[in-house]
């Protein structure tokens, strides 16, 4: 009978494998907390700010994208719309300048999550209001234009994917070549 004789490698692998069955449950666990930890200082701070405050709006949002990443897409949208209607809502804030691309943001952000639920028609409905918010009055300073051109090319990008995963390629094409177009004028 004919044996293969056993290779160094096999006591590697074997050593990585109980290293790593050791090292998955404690990361696991660090996510858990983490994210435990973040929705706790997020409510926290929810608690802390009066409800007229700009800044709700944002943590609101931060929120949405925490639950985003967890595949929690529901209480992600529900974070998502709460947000959207802060930055609607009336205000006599000084912050008036950046409510047009934070409210992008939202979008963006709503459109994402309506992507990875395979929503793509909401999808499509929330890049584009992002993306309609991320233009120019020609009132910005150079560095804001260009920020605000490198905030346009991600909706660019994320219709690009989106127009791909519904199998519209000449659209994902053009949205894609739109991004690249934009980002080589606008990054270093």
């Amino acid at each position: 009978m004919f044996t293969v004789p056993a290779s160094p490698h096999d006591s590697v692998e074997k050593d990585f494998r109980v290293y790593l069955d050791g090292v998955l449950p404690i990361l696991d666990q660090f996510i858990r907390t983490n994210e435990v930890w973040n929705n706790t200082s997020s409510k926290i701070f929810l608690d802390e700010l009066p409800p007229t405050d700009f800044d709700l709006s944002v943590v609101y949002n931060n929120l949405g994208h925490t639950y985003k990443k967890v595949g929690n897409f529901k209480k992600a949208l529900d974070h998502f719309n709460v947000s959207i209607d802060l930055y609607l809502k009336p205000s006599e804030s000084k912050h008036i300048i950046n409510i047009n691309r934070k409210l992008g943001c939202v979008y963006n952000n709503k459109g994402l999550v309506s992507r990875d639920l395979r929503e793509f028609d909401d999808a499509l409905e929330y890049i584009n209001k992002s993306l309609a918010l991320r233009h120019a009055d020609g009132t910005l300073s150079e560095k804001q234009g260009q920020l605000l051109a490198i905030e346009r090319s991600y909706c660019h990008e994320n219709l690009g994917i989106l127009y791909k995963d519904t199998c519209k390629y000449e659209l994902a094409v053009h949205h894609l070549e739109q991004t690249l177009d934009i980002r080589k004028k606008n990054l270093p």
